[in-house]
């Protein structure tokens, strides 16, 4: 029977394919799950990684061991480092915007390995085509939002990114306007887990009328929001999928890679969404109550459908792809190229890495040259020498 493994770590990886994995067990196509928890990480992350299994087993659903001699046939995971044991065929998979971090998302390293990736947006589909196939697909977490509301008051949802340096100025001016929104915040599991961020952790709990940490499935968040409130996060492009008014506050948005810019930096240069750096409460609230326009709304809606040109067929729309590997009904000769490609790669990593050491002790004797020829010991030989050479000319 050929096997299928998914790789997750973390609890919002879970939820973006938590209807596929039910599917795929519904078809009676045995599938793995495995938790990405490397050696090396600290115990900040593998306290992510025991989150992340505690809510795939409430969901009634085992997590196998790392597989040491087990092969697969096919293996999904977000990034291609986490599929360290053997498979046949590897597809990544988008849990959200990829490209709003270029910096990190588009390393080769990182994506190069697949031999298809399911992505949600034309844009990301377009970059990520150059590693291998790509397929539009849509987001499974964020089927069918229907709008409730909650409050007299606009409703602010605040999902901030970690490592996020503006959240104490967005949130200090949240809480001027706590008048004027009902404010619902959710920490990224970042916030949540890692040391350093846990003073984001308190902040976004004093600002809120309701905060829920990264456990909370963000759909019924999203149905509660009448504008979505972010910086370089995700969140950001998922709000604009479920067509959600959405405003970005952050002091410098992500810096491109190569190049290419952040997602969010193209969105805002044309004018989709509101956008501001110069934090306070007055600049913050202008910027919501523009998001809240119909103008904008309108803007966004089409923006919306143009970037993610498939929002229907849910997990099944997934599965077909995936069937497609499963029955070895894709390209044997791409495959055969793909993987020839990446082996060459692997060898010229190797052969750097050997290279690496040799350049590294070149390097050294270099500087110990350097300074011996700077040396007073070196001016006399050099004098010694001279005279020597000048005197053998004569005769």
């Amino acid at each position: 029977m050929k096997r299928v493994a998914i790789v997750f770590q973390n609890v919002i990886q879970w939820y973006a394919l938590r209807p596929l994995v039910k599917l795929l067990s519904e078809k009676k196509i045995p599938v793995d799950i495995l938790i990405y928890n490397p050696a090396q990480a600290n115990d900040d992350y593998h306290s992510i990684a025991e989150d992340t299994i505690k809510t795939i087993k409430k969901d009634g659903f085992n997590v196998k061991d790392w597989p040491t001699n087990k092969e697969y046939h096919l293996g999904l995971a977000p990034y291609s480092d986490m599929i360290s044991f053997k498979c046949k065929y590897r597809l990544g998979y988008c849990y959200g915007a990829v490209t709003t971090k270029p910096h990190f998302t588009l390393q080769p390293a990182h994506k190069m390995n697949f031999h298809g990736m399911m992505v949600h947006d034309t844009y990301t589909a377009e970059l990520f085509s150059v590693y291998g196939r790509t397929y539009i697909v849509p987001y499974l977490y964020l089927e069918s939002i229907k709008h409730r509301k909650i409050s007299d008051k606009p409703v602010v949802l605040y999902l901030p990114t970690y490592n996020e340096p503006s959240v104490p100025l967005t949130a200090a001016a949240l809480s001027e306007l706590k008048n004027d929104y009902y404010i619902i915040t959710k920490g990224h599991h970042g916030t949540d887990h890692l040391q350093e961020e846990q003073s984001k952790k308190n902040i976004l709990k004093e600002i809120a009328d309701e905060n829920y940490d990264s456990n909370q499935y963000i759909k019924p968040l999203f149905e509660k929001a009448d504008v979505v409130l972010s910086d370089n996060s995700g969140a950001t492009v998922d709000a604009l999928y479920a067509k959600i008014p959405v405003v970005i506050a952050t002091k410098a948005i992500s810096p491109s890679f190569n190049g290419i810019e952040a997602v969010q930096q193209s969105l805002i240069d044309d004018g989709v969404i509101p956008y501001v750096s110069n934090i306070n409460a007055s600049n913050l609230k202008a910027t919501i109550n523009r998001a809240l326009t119909k103008k904008q709304q309108d803007i966004q809606a089409t923006a919306s459908d143009k970037l993610f040109p498939i929002k229907t067929g849910g997990a099944e729309a997934w599965y077909k792809i995936i069937k497609l590997y499963i029955d070895e009904e894709i390209d044997q000769n791409y495959c055969k190229l793909h993987d020839y490609y990446i082996s060459e790669w692997q060898k010229l990593k190797s052969d750097n890495l050997q290279i690496k050491p040799l350049q590294n002790e070149i390097l050294a004797l270099k500087t110990e040259l350097d300074f011996y020829k700077k040396s007073r010991a070196h001016q006399a030989i050099d004098k010694v020498l001279s005279k020597r050479h000048q005197k053998q000319n004569k005769n």
